[in-house]
Parts: structure tokens; C-alpha cells; sequence
């Protein structure tokens, strides 16, 4: 592969924001 394919421009992954995002008082469990 000479060239790495452009699939999604101008789209950005933000982890914070994803955890962050529903307001909720459940517990999470993201790894054991």
C-alpha cells in the first residue's frame, strides 16, 4: 500500500467527549 485512504475527512474522534456525552447516573463497567 503506497498511499493510506482518506475515508472519513475532516471527521475527528474526541475519547473525552464520547464518555462524556449522555447524563446518566448508571454504572459503567469498561473493563474488568
Amino acid at each position: 500500500m503506497d498511499e493510506i485512504p482518506r475515508w472519513f475527512s475532516g471527521a475527528r474522534l474526541n475519547y473525552a467527549e464520547n464518555l462524556l456525552r449522555f447524563n446518566d447516573n448508571r454504572t459503567a463497567i469498561y473493563a474488568v
